[in-house]
């Protein structure tokens, strides 16, 4: 009998708890014959120990033991392929061939926060949402926090001395684009959000602790997925009867094959930034089109793609942070 998926969830979360690194492998298609099923899953530990779980005898497991350091190492998922019949198991095949997803779990790094007194709770509630471990020891001296915008800077800042990393738009490191980076006015703009994504409803989130105005358009929107006080339309079929008011600050971020049409939109109305949330290729390709229609290289100006700043950006609440920190760098690069 195999090991039901509730059992591997549950040893999983042991781990976790118990802050140890590991790998669950699920066979997601298999070739011939196996002893593996799709949908057999296994842990590895640190060690590359299978400690739960069946995916497959001793040729598979062999292979997948040494594959999950790798993965480890990587910190990257990867699909490999076990190919039984293949002679690196041996002169005797072992049977027909699995395709097998190694999703690796490993330990949150750690940030020190200053001492923050009465925001040193929210802080690191915060931060460990972000997906960091709070170090228990904090630093020597005390850091004054007025607003949630100074609370932005200072997590900005410690997250790029851990990675020591420059600050600088992803735009610049992974778009054609070599436009000098506009300066946003210090006074808050009313942000603009297309399409609902748990990106955007993260973004709406942190938007709401930095006091911004926010009007968010999405086709079927899900209200009760936004805080209170968020503004939500339903998106028309014809954008351009969507009003973008002048200087407004546009993210689309709806992986909509309209998402061309949006950016266009806000930056005929004259947005003072325009942001995609996309990869490298989608922004390239976007950009392609608006080269296209022969829009003032003054506007590109204000197209940033993909959004964000060079940091941060694997699980929506990051991407949305790093979205959020780079209007902040724009509206104050001199404490960036």
């Amino acid at each position: 009998m195999l090991t039901s998926p509730f059992e591997i969830f549950k040893k999983a979360h042991e781990l976790k708890e118990d802050k140890q690194s590991f790998v669950i492998a699920t066979v997601v298609a298999v070739h011939g014959a196996t002893s593996a099923k799709t949908g057999s899953k296994a842990i590895f530990d640190s060690t590359a120990r299978n400690i739960i779980g069946w995916v497959g005898g001793g040729c598979a497991e062999s292979f997948l033991s040494r594959q999950s350091i790798e993965v480890l190492e990587s910190k990257t998922p990867r699909i490999v392929r076990v190919d039984l019949d293949d002679e690196v198991f041996g002169l005797m095949p072992c049977g027909g061939v699995m395709d097998v997803y190694l999703e690796p779990h490993f330990l949150a790094p750690n940030l020190t926060l200053p001492r923050l007194k009465s925001w040193q709770e929210p802080v690191s509630q915060f931060v460990a949402q972000l997906g960091f471990e709070i170090e228990e020891k904090p630093a020597s001296s005390d850091f004054q926090i007025e607003s949630w915008r100074d609370a932005f800077y200072l997590i900005r800042n410690l997250i790029h001395q851990k990675t020591k990393q420059d600050v600088v738009s992803l735009r610049t490191l992974k778009s054609q684009m070599n436009f000098k980076a506009p300066q946003l006015s210090s006074k808050n703009s009313k942000l603009f959000l297309f399409g609902q994504t748990r990106i955007t409803e993260e973004i709406c989130r942190m938007a709401k602790l930095l006091q911004l105005e926010v009007e968010l358009f999405a086709q079927n929107p899900r209200r009760e997925e936004l805080p209170i006080g968020t503004g939500v339309c339903e998106l028309p079929f014809d954008i351009e009867k969507v009003l973008i008011s002048s200087g407004a600050w546009v993210i689309v971020a709806s992986h909509h094959q309209q998402d061309h049409e949006f950016v266009t939109h806000a930056l005929k109305s004259n947005a003072s930034y325009v942001a995609l949330v996309a990869s490298e290729k989608r922004s390239r390709l976007v950009l392609a089109d608006l080269e296209k229609k022969d829009l003032p290289q003054e506007s590109l100006k204000r197209f940033f793609a993909p959004a964000g700043l060079n940091f941060l950006n694997e699980t929506p609440t990051q991407i949305a942070f790093s979205v959020l920190s780079e209007i902040l760098m724009l509206q104050s690069p001199k404490e960036f």
